[in-house]
């Protein structure tokens, strides 16, 4: 039989884990096959045990499994050549005074010697000490042995082996420095290894280490072979079908459902039990042949979102039990048979129902330790007064209705409490049993399982494609998330891969119609562009246009849906939004190659955590690595960057994988030691410092963000009303000789070409404001003085002569307009939000060399424009007819010979032909030549700003370190 040995430690925390497992690799890599073990009931140590060996680690735990320790560990160990037990928390802990079934127990048991781990940061005589503490306590196992940890260097280790020999401890087989790598953890403890692509990298350079610093040799030449009658389980006779077909039990087996024990499963086999593995993440239906369903622990609570969103599977889940398969859970299982489920963070979702039961997370560990279970009516597993051993460890707990099935003890004593759920063919609670214990209840529900009629078949599962996806959150509003976003969908669509970019949720005025209908944040639609494909309400499923007041217009799928406050639509709106923005966002990833997401705000606003839709949740249900950008020119990034992760919720936090510097002015180099604080403190990589460069600036996603642009001889003034919409409008201008200003004072009109009043989601609101703050009076005096004066939209409407709105669209009632043009609106459903295309149709003055060539841009609107009477001399409509559904919509007027015009038409300027009528109009006016030449569109002056922001990109970041990030969040 192989030779083993049991690494302990004096408590929790001394890095067992990475150890244990870094010493199996370093054995294995000497041509040692070793067999690993975890004493007690660990369920996310072993995977790193298992990792490191290439063998299934075994459990020893002598409350769960009691008088089988020396059957498995000889079951287990066969073809193995060593044994590796790693402890559990310090060496004597165990339950109650006495250490019942602590390491040290397991080691007198199997009458293996212990290699005592410590931790000798810090100190080097007082090492021999605590050995020898240990070593001596009455009822001690052998501790032949030690390795001391956290060691700053070879001289610190001479000193710790020199104290150990004077004071005749066991020897020092070697030390290890202080490790830059370990292994990351959650509330549960670590993080299972493969839920990390690098976890076997970690282990690999650990190892190497150990090679170094540890006498290998002398570790295997203590080793010696376990003791102990090797007494096997009885099991009953295998359990059968009626018809001799395989009795079909689904296991849930992903990141989500985890936690089995490799005896469970033995045990199930041996019993009868055709095992089939299916994953609640990614399986839209139950293995074929299922008669029951066994739901392991794990953490659903991390995965959430992904689980709710997996609806045909649910639905499969509630059929199989209607028709009469067997359903068992545990912990995490028995959550996912709840009704709903609240995370850490308050976020709430609906699972699959099969128990009437609300589960909740609080902040600390709710119940922890072994219990003894007594069923108090005949269930699935266990008869009316059959006891079990379990154990317990949950941050959670359950509310509803549901009758108790158990009476539930401490194993080490104090009050009881009633726990579990039994139905007819079902049974769950937080009791985490080692089923190789209860061979007999295992029986009893293969039997339950094998008689279950009408569950067979099943549909296979149906693999569904996924493409990878990759979020930019920032520290703060405009820290060049929109920048990030859109370079990078530039940047890998040009590489030939199919890129869609997704933002969950947007607050913002700045619109765009899309293709077919409806509306999206302008942000959106130019990372659309710049990935070369039609924007698309999926792309923003959820648009919120603020309308005052704390008030939103909620835009869902591109259309209008519901008007609330932000504190109702917070409570009780933006659960259903959610779940419309992961159905968009599903579609989309199945739909291209990569998905990239953009963030809003901070991630880290935890006023608002438990209802924030956009940030982490969002990249938690596409599983997308997060990249955290901070701006440098706000100052304080350090701080920001930091500070955001150490607030954010642990299970949270490792979502982030990598950090962006924007905007550094200067040598880069000068920031190198902020590079590297950042690394040190955040343990993630710093993917680029972007330099600052204006020349790059992308449409504003925020009208609190717009900025004067554009430079040349024409000034053109847009008024900066309070709900400016849609001011990209103007951005093309700011390309061909313009200097465009946001007029904040009606002063700031002066000396303007061009006066233009923008687009506004409430009209009536920031008609007021115009006439409060003079803004009226200036734009009549500018008109009289011959300044040309553009409305669009809103603008449009409020330079006509009145507006009514009897339904109350935004308020009932009826307003004087600018009386500038010759219309009156009238404010009515269904809103108008396309694109459209048409001609011009204005003869009189600047107009006449523009008559029937072509216009094109998009509509949102709520009010329907008409002439008001006989139209004055001078005056007309409509300025251009527009296409819209099969039909032709007569859409603008002017007045003044052309000097005052508006109408509904956003993006006009993005169309040469109109944008250079509009100049050379304007040019002339101002004695300058007119421009000549080749006139791009709009869409082509962005493109070519796209290009040169990938190629800024691609020069700045790591991009081999980003890929491979996004190469492992897609798994």
């Amino acid at each position: 039989m192989a030779r083993g040995f049991v690494l302990a430690a004096p408590a929790s925390g001394a890095g067992k884990t990475t150890l244990a497992s870094a010493l199996i690799l370093a054995l294995r890599r000497r041509g040692q096959t070793v067999q690993p073990f975890k004493v007690g009931p660990d369920y996310i140590d072993p995977s790193f045990l298992s990792l490191a060996a290439g063998r299934p680690c075994g459990n020893l735990d002598g409350f769960l499994t009691p008088r089988l320790l020396p059957w498995i560990v000889e079951e287990e160990s066969r073809g193995a050549d060593l044994i590796a037990l790693e402890g559990v928390m310090g060496l004597y802990d165990g339950l109650g005074p006495e250490g019942l079934y602590s390491t040290a127990w397991v080691a007198r048991e199997l009458a293996l010697p212990v290699v005592l781990a410590v931790d000798a940061s810090a100190s080097a005589t007082s090492v021999a000490a605590l050995v020898h503490g240990f070593a001596s306590l009455p009822g001690a196992p052998e501790v032949a042995g030690v390795l001391a940890n956290r060691v700053s260097g070879p001289r610190h280790g001479d000193l710790v082996r020199e104290a150990l020999a004077q004071f005749s401890c066991p020897p020092l087989l070697g030390w290890v420095p202080p490790l830059e790598e370990t292994l990351p953890s959650r509330h549960l403890g670590l993080v299972q290894a493969f839920e990390r692509a690098a976890t076997g990298e970690v282990l690999e350079r650990v190892a190497s280490v150990l090679e170094d610093s540890v006498d290998l040799e002398a570790l295997v030449r203590l080793c010696r072979e376990p003791r102990g009658a090797a007494v096997p389980p009885v099991f009953p006779e295998p359990v059968r079908t009626p018809d001799g077909s395989p009795l079909v039990l689904a296991v849930a087996r992903d990141e989500a459902f985890s936690f089995l024990y490799r005896e469970s499963l033995a045990c199930l086999e041996a019993l009868g039990a055709t095992l089939a593995p299916f994953s609640p993440l990614r399986d839209e239906a139950l293995p074929e042949g299922t008669r029951g369903v066994y739901l392991p622990g794990g953490y659903p609570e991390e995965h959430l979102d992904e689980l709710a969103a997996n609806e045909p599977l649910l639905a499969a889940l509630r059929t199989a039990h209607a028709s009469g398969a067997s359903f068992y859970g545990e912990c995490g299982g028995m959550m996912f048979l709840a009704r709903t489920l609240t995370d850490r963070v308050g976020r709430t979702a609906p699972l699959a129902g099969l128990l009437d039961l609300e589960i909740s997370f609080r902040r600390r560990l709710f119940r922890f330790g072994y219990v003894t279970c007594t069923a108090r009516e005949d269930t699935l597993l266990f008869p009316a007064g059959a006891s079990f051993p379990a154990h317990e460890f949950h941050y959670s707990h359950a509310q509803g209705e549901e009758p108790r099935a158990f009476d539930v003890l401490r194993a080490s004593g104090g009050e009881g409490w009633r726990e579990g759920y039994a139905r007819p063919g079902l049974l769950a609670g937080y009791g985490h049993v080692n089923l190789l214990a209860c061979p007999e209840a295992v029986a009893r529900w293969l039997r339950a399982s094998a008689t279950a009629p009408g569950v067979h078949p099943l549909p296979s599962p149906r693999p569904r494609r996924r493409g990878r996806a990759l979020m930019v959150c920032g520290t703060t509003s405009d820290a060049g998330k929109s920048f990030l976003v859109t370079g990078l969908c530039r940047l890998f669509a040009r590489r030939g891969l199919k890129v869609a970019p997704f933002k969950a949720q947007n607050m913002a005025l700045n619109a765009t119609s899309v293709p077919g209908g409806g509306e999206i944040g302008t942000a959106q639609a130019v990372q659309a562009e710049a990935c070369g494909i039609p924007p698309e309400v999926r792309h923003n499923p959820v648009l919120l246009k603020p309308l005052g007041d704390s008030r939103s217009q909620v835009i869902l799928l591109g259309r209008p849906w519901k008007e609330a406050p932000a504190r109702e639509y917070h409570r009780d709106l933006s659960g259903h939004a959610f779940r419309v923005a992961r159905e968009a966002l599903e579609g989309l990833l199945s739909e291209n190659d990569l998905v990239v997401m953009e963030g809003a705000g901070s991630p880290a606003e935890m006023n608002l955590y438990p209802h924030d839709i956009v940030n982490l949740r969002a990249a938690r249900a596409a599983r997308a690595p997060v990249i955290l950008a901070g701006d440098i020119e706000r100052g304080g990034v350090l701080a920001s960057l930091c500070g955001t992760l150490e607030v954010l919720p642990q299970e949270d936090r490792g979502l982030v994988a990598a950090l962006v510097v924007n905007r550094f002015r200067g040598d880069p180099t000068l920031f190198d030691e902020g590079v590297r604080f950042l690394e040190e403190r955040t343990r993630r990589p710093v993917l680029g410092v972007l330099p600052y460069d204006p020349s790059l600036r992308l449409p504003a996603e925020d009208s609190l963000n717009r900025k004067d642009l554009g430079e040349g001889p024409l000034r053109v003034a847009v008024v900066a009303l309070p709900h400016l919409a849609n001011f990209t409008d103007f951005d093309a201008l700011g390309e061909e000789g313009c200097r465009v200003v946001f007029a904040e004072r009606p002063s700031d009109l002066a000396g303007a070409d061009l006066v233009v009043l923008p687009g506004t989601k409430t009209t009536f609101a920031d008609l007021r404001w115009l006439r409060e703050r003079g803004f009226g009076e200036a734009i009549e005096a500018a008109a009289d003085r011959g300044i040309p004066v553009w409305g669009i939209c809103g603008g449009y409407q409020m330079l006509g002569r009145i507006l009514r709105d009897p339904e109350g669209i935004e308020e009932a009632g009826e307003v004087p307009g600018l009386g500038l043009l010759p219309v009156e609106t009238v404010f009515g459903e269904p809103k108008v939000a396309d694109l459209a295309e048409g001609r011009m149709e204005a003869g009189a003055g600047w107009f006449g060399a523009l008559r029937g060539g072509g216009v094109s841009g998009y509509e949102i609107h709520a009010g329907r424009t008409a002439p008001l009477g006989d139209l004055p001399e001078g005056a007309g409509f409509p300025l251009w007819t527009l296409k819209r559904g099969g039909w032709e919509i007569p859409d603008g007027a002017w007045a003044r010979e052309g000097r005052v015009f508006g109408g509904y038409l956003h993006g006009a300027a993005d169309h040469p032909f109109f944008r250079r009528g509009l100049l050379n109009f304007l040019r002339a006016s101002k004695g300058l030549p007119p421009l000549e030449g080749f006139a791009p569109t709009g869409a082509e002056l962005r493109l070519a700003r796209y290009d040169r922001l990938a190629d800024f990109l691609e020069a700045h970041l790591d991009m081999k370190r980003l890929e491979g990030l996004m190469e492992e969040g897609g798994r």
